[in-house]
């Protein structure tokens, strides 16, 4: 077992309290779900903005993960590759197939016509990002500016959807009792409006999870990975991490998935760290979790010591000589299951103010 990206969860010695379980958004549905997918990439844009290499790329490797699942998912992709022509102010394939402004919301708003209560939404989108000054609406955010997605325009070259514009589509989602998975793999992606804070009149937060690749003020970057090929961190991490559990047969909650994550990032690529927003409790485009939370944080081997760390330390109440016991990051959360699994038992050695040896 690859121990590198952990999960240590509280030894039976350490006593903990557990989390609640969000049941606010479990209605009686129709025994079949059906699964929705909006998924956009964009290498190509017009001068001045610079082309991207990775965007595309991301996007595909998330539709064939996607349909390679047991579970049906009626998949819209909108994708802008380099013209062949480089004089070209036009991407490559067909005008339905671009990232427009209008074929994105239309997507958006015909999923929320067609879908029923209970059924999932997972959207993702790789591309530029950008922070608009702050207006005067009093849900623009004042302190961050806010975040509005450079999408293809065949007029003018790139068109921006705006986050209000973006809270209102998954607004609309919610109320219509659709659980809505975002993922935001752009440069300041976590200045995204935040639907539940301040305007919580805008969507009830218990109904979607927003990740994004990076805070409101940090740039997020492509990046070299196996074969020299570039991808989002994000997408790249992300897409790694699932794979590995479903060729496991393990499902986690956003919250878990946002701490290994973060754990990635914080063991590779430190310059970003990646935002989760909403509701924790979904299993990733999935079902709510019923079963009651284990108590669990992150665990990762430093690269210039090669020692284990946790991630918490005085602040979270660790002390000296804590035990705790260590499963992989594609173990079960269920409780139940954790006599059955292969596991390491360790110490605290030594503890600092948010971390631990």
């Amino acid at each position: 077992l690859e121990y590198n990206h952990l999960s240590a969860r509280l030894h039976e010695t350490h006593s903990s309290k557990g989390r609640c379980t969000i049941l606010t958004m479990v209605n009686e549905v129709d025994a079949v779900t059906n699964h929705w997918a909006v998924l956009i990439g964009i290498n190509f844009y017009v001068s001045p903005l610079s082309p991207l290499k990775g965007c595309v790329r991301d996007v595909e490797g998330i539709k064939q993960y996607l349909e390679a699942g047991s579970t049906p998912v009626n998949v819209d992709m909108f994708r802008a590759s380099a013209p062949l022509d480089p004089d070209s102010r036009y991407p490559a394939g067909e005008p339905d197939t671009w990232p427009t402004f209008e074929n994105v919301t239309s997507s958006l708003k015909r999923i929320t016509a067609e879908a029923k209560p209970g059924d999932f939404v997972y959207i993702h989108y790789a591309g530029h990002g950008t922070q608009m000054e702050a207006s005067s609406s009093e849900y623009s955010n004042k302190n961050t500016g806010d975040l509005a997605l450079v999408l293809v325009d065949d007029v003018h070259g790139c068109r921006y959807l705006r986050g209000l514009e973006l809270a209102y589509l998954l607004n609309e989602m919610v109320k219509g009792g659709l659980f809505v998975t975002l993922v935001l793999d752009c440069c300041f992606s976590g200045s995204v409006l935040r639907l539940g804070d301040p305007p919580s009149w805008l969507v009830d937060p218990t109904g979607y999870t927003i990740l994004t690749a990076c805070g409101p003020h940090e740039i997020a970057q492509e990046l070299k990975f196996e074969g020299g090929e570039r991808n989002g961190a994000l997408s790249y991490f992300l897409l790694r991490a699932l794979t590995s559990l479903r060729r496991n047969g393990v499902e986690i909650t956003h919250q878990s998935l946002y701490q290994h994550l973060c754990i990635r990032f914080h063991a590779s690529w430190p310059q970003q760290n990646p935002m989760r927003y909403g509701n924790k409790k979904f299993l990733f485009f999935g079902k709510l979790r019923s079963r009651p939370d284990i108590a669990f944080t992150s665990v990762f081997r430093t690269q210039k010591d090669n020692k284990l760390c946790l991630a918490a330390g005085f602040a979270h109440g660790v002390c000296k000589g804590d035990e705790y016991a260590i499963y992989p990051f594609d173990a079960s959360e269920d409780a139940s299951n954790n006599a059955k699994q292969a596991s390491i038992e360790v110490r605290v050695d030594a503890v600092r103010g948010l971390t631990s040896d």
